[in-house]
């Protein structure tokens, strides 16, 4: 992706966390609470399981799709970064159902990270 990077780590300095919760479908939170850094870190400490258990290795392509709610296109900006951040490569496949990445990432063997509130309301 060529999108700008997140803010500097120095603006997160005086960051609380915000708790979200993991569930069936990946990692939940209303909208409000998923900030750059919380997609940030979260992808990166996914990877970083994935490179541990053998699933991706140094030089993995990570997929990245998104639905179409405004939040998304800053949400994959942050995902973007933690994946080259953890010196893997970035494909990006744009807005596409979660159905569509699932099966992308399977046939190509990659890992995918998908950027969707699912059924809920776009403002939450």
């Amino acid at each position: 992706m060529s999108e700008p990077r997140i803010s500097a780590t120095a603006s997160f300095l005086n960051y609380a966390p915000v708790a979200l919760v993991f569930g069936t479908s990946g990692l939940r939170g209303l909208v409000k609470d998923i900030t750059d850094l919380e997609a940030y870190i979260n992808v990166k400490a996914a990877l970083r399981y994935l490179l541990s258990i053998g699933d991706i290795h140094a030089s993995s392509t990570v997929v990245i799709a998104g639905d179409l709610r405004p939040s998304t296109d800053r949400i994959m900006r942050a995902c973007a970064q933690a994946v080259v951040d953890s010196g893997f490569q970035v494909e990006n496949a744009g807005k596409i159902p979660t159905p569509a990445l699932i099966s992308h990432a399977i046939s190509t063997g990659r890992a995918g990270v998908m950027v969707s509130g699912s059924h809920i309301p776009f403002d939450r």
